[in-house]
């Protein structure tokens, strides 16, 4: 979900070793960030859903991030928003809100799962941390697996740091025929289905 316009001052920051590293393991998973891209800042707010904002004065590839409030002392939620946040910062879409495709929102399903699984499975172990199944972002990530499914799981992310980096577009301009050349593997109703906008 993205907001234009949000006033930042007075909001509690993340910490900045958390936030670094967290983008970092986003980027080994999906690509650098979009050169242009300026994240002002992580912080915590009120809300009990994360959300990407676009503070003023207005810039597409100026963001913040912002955290519920009431999460800010559980790691497993701080790892999963803000993974999940990041990459919608890749290269933003800009206002209004509610651009992001099947794609954008199953990548950003992806991201936060295995990032989860990575640090907090041992403790865990009966856990899957997938979304619940019938939502939304369940057949978004669903939709992401069958992609691992048909082309590897290394693979897949490969293409999509190659189709980011080949076509710098951000992820509400990617549609089925850019998915194509990068997806060979895959069946074109499944590369279709990534390319709809993304309904909660």
């Amino acid at each position: 979900m993205t907001i234009k316009y949000f006033d930042l001052e007075g909001l509690e920051e993340m910490a900045s070793d958390e936030v670094e590293y967290i983008k970092s393991r986003v980027v080994q998973i999906f690509g650098r960030f979009h050169n242009k891209v300026v994240i002002q800042g992580v912080y915590f707010y009120h809300q009990r859903s994360p959300v990407t904002v676009y503070p003023e004065p207005y810039s597409q590839y100026s963001v913040a991030v912002l955290l519920p409030q009431h999460q800010a002392d559980n790691p497993i939620a701080r790892l999963i928003n803000l993974s999940h946040e990041l990459v919608h910062c890749l290269t933003p879409n800009g206002p209004p809100s509610e651009q992001a495709t099947v794609l954008e929102e199953g990548l950003a399903e992806h991201a936060q799962v295995y990032l989860v699984r990575e640090h907090f499975q041992d403790q865990f172990p009966e856990h899957d941390f997938l979304p619940p199944l019938g939502d939304d972002y369940r057949a978004a990530f669903d939709h992401v697996e069958h992609l691992v499914m048909c082309e590897g799981l290394e693979t897949m992310r490969q293409s999509i740091r190659r189709l980011r980096e080949d076509t710098d577009l951000p992820f509400a301009q990617i549609c089925e025929q850019d998915l194509k050349p990068y997806f060979s593997k895959s069946p074109d109703q499944l590369l279709s289905a990534l390319s709809v906008r993304f309904r909660r």
